[in-house]
């Protein structure tokens, strides 16, 4: 048996850290993505 808070933990524990990993992927992203420009602007 599943006590009934496990039913309204779950999904918030899980979509927590979906968004934390989804906004630290962005910023990781967003940082490579301005070193590329950094690095193509210079070998110009």
């Amino acid at each position: 048996m599943i006590p009934p808070e496990y039913g309204v933990f779950l999904p918030l524990s899980i979509a927590l850290i979906m968004t934390l990993v989804i906004v630290i992927h962005g910023r990781m992203v967003e940082r490579r993505l301005k070193k590329n420009l950094h690095s193509s602007h210079s070998k110009r």
